[in-house]
């Protein structure tokens, strides 16, 4: 049904996918109070509710502009001393049913409506959140966590600047899939969306 002449139907959302192919991460497991570390490669993405020029309010009445974020995807793996180890997101129809949401929100106001952070700004920095809700299969055995795990990181850029990170600010038990808490927590993870660049020196050959 088209609409009524003189009506227009309300635009989309602005949004901006981000997309990135070659995360990684460290994530320090706590198996039964046995420390377990496993460092993680893979892929993912998620979408600022800005377009590329950085639209961004004060929603939370700080003085500081922020822009709405969704974790998409993260798909990272693995091994270990306990096996091979997948990380992912927790789907939010599962319990405790909830989406990983978060923001990224500007550290200094210079450009008012704008997000102040390159490439919306010549200069500026920003502060990354997230409410994270993952699924972290060992082994072939799958856990989540139940209660939010919160991350953090600063960046200065968008998208990151190769190594600029998140990292979790608390320790979460995780739970088995019939909600039954368990002896094994993440105390720690760390999340680079583009990781560093390594440039090997060039040989040349006669």
């Amino acid at each position: 049904m088209k609409p009524a002449m003189g009506i227009r139907s309300p635009a989309a959302p602005a949004t901006l996918p981000r997309a990135f192919l070659h995360a990684r991460g460290t994530l320090l497991l706590s198996m039964d109070s046995v420390p377990v570390e496993v460092e993680l490669t893979g892929t993912s993405s998620d979408v600022l509710a800005t377009s590329g020029a950085g639209e961004a309010s004060d929603t939370d009445v700080d003085g500081l502009e922020q822009v709405a974020a969704t974790f998409v995807a993260l798909d990272l793996h693995g091994s270990s001393s306990v096996g091979s180890v997948l990380v992912r997101l927790r789907n939010a129809s599962l319990s405790p049913n909830q989406p990983t949401l978060g923001d990224i929100e500007e550290l200094a106001n210079s450009s008012p409506g704008t997000l102040d952070l390159p490439p919306f700004t010549p200069s500026g920095t920003a502060r990354g959140t997230y409410t994270a809700y993952l699924e972290i299969e060992i082994a072939g055995t799958i856990y989540h966590n139940e209660f939010p795990m919160n991350l953090a990181g600063i960046f200065h850029h968008t998208p990151p600047l190769p190594g600029e990170a998140y990292q979790s600010l608390n320790s979460v038990q995780l739970y088995d899939e019939d909600v039954e808490g368990t002896r094994h927590e993440v105390s720690s993870f760390s999340y680079i969306p583009v990781p560093w660049l390594v440039m090997l020196p060039l040989v040349l050959r006669n």
